[in-house]
């Protein structure tokens, strides 16, 4: 299975907004790694995001923020341990 990566936090909002499915995250320090399953249309979003030639639901994105804020607050802990458990 291939993956891609981001430290793009916004990147990765607009990725999920999209139905992307975010595998797992990683964290180093202060900089968090959000991993996604990199499928066929993954580098085509991407390119629209980054190219202004997308556009998207507000409230969607917005709850993908609030969703990956949430996510990311709840699994820190002392360890920097990543508990995270994938959505089926």
């Amino acid at each position: 299975m291939s993956i891609f990566r981001s430290k793009d936090f916004y990147v990765s909002a607009y990725l999920l907004t999209l139905g992307h499915t975010l595998k797992t995250f990683e964290r180093s320090g202060k900089v968090t790694t959000f991993i996604f399953v990199n499928d066929h249309k993954l580098l085509d979003d991407l390119s629209r995001f980054y190219s202004s030639e997308t556009t998207i639901n507000p409230m969607k994105y917005s709850q993908s923020i609030r969703s990956i804020k949430a996510m990311l607050y709840a699994n820190e802990d002392v360890n920097n341990v990543n508990h995270y458990q994938p959505q089926n």
